[in-house]
């Protein structure tokens, strides 16, 4: 498949930052983006994978529990490894487990973790978001076997080490705002 076939570059109209952000401690860590109408996928697109540029992804229910028995996708253009300089041109894809608040919090001590976040990774590392990768998504199939966006990359420390997880912002205690700002900007 060829570039043309694989990507869609689209103009953002507007973006809404979520008003609760807070930079020092990274708590809701999310925005949505408004997209032009120029070249909008129509209904009958076809959607093969989670790649497919016209691919659609459910969102969470409110305040929807986190499947932490199912190995999930984080995807980006960001750095494959820390020392990089810039990332890369090709999608990556990797396979990581949501891993309980509590292993998250023992993890992150000196961190001001808060309900609207969570981790997912491996103890022994390897696999993981990286600089980058941040506002990607982390799909899980939900009770029905939907790809639902359970999270959204927010941070770490460092790339892939080992005894660190990649931090995620739960989109599930969004969800009020994000009907709210799209039902509002249209």
């Amino acid at each position: 498949m060829d570039d043309a076939e694989s990507s869609t570059n689209r103009k953002v109209e507007l973006a809404v930052t979520h008003p609760d952000y807070n930079e020092d401690t990274v708590d809701a860590d999310l925005a949505l983006l408004l997209l032009s109408e120029d070249n909008l996928p129509t209904s009958d697109a076809p959607s093969k994978s989670i790649y497919s540029p016209f691919a659609q992804a459910c969102l969470p229910r409110l305040r929807q529990l986190l499947p932490y028995r199912r190995l999930c996708y984080i995807i980006g253009w960001g750095k494959k490894r820390s020392s990089d300089n810039v990332g890369t041109d090709i999608l990556h894809e990797v396979q990581v487990p949501i891993v309980t608040h509590e292993v998250c919090h023992g993890v992150y001590k000196d961190y001001h973790l808060t309900d609207n976040m969570f981790c997912a990774g491996y103890s022994q590392g390897r696999m993981d978001s990286c600089a980058g990768d941040s506002g990607g998504p982390l799909l899980c199939k939900d009770d029905q076997h939907h790809w639902t966006v359970f999270g959204i990359t927010s941070f770490g420390e460092g790339c892939g080490r080992r005894g660190k997880y990649g931090i995620y912002a739960k989109v599930s205690n969004f969800i009020k705002w994000i009907h709210k700002t799209i039902k509002s900007n249209g």
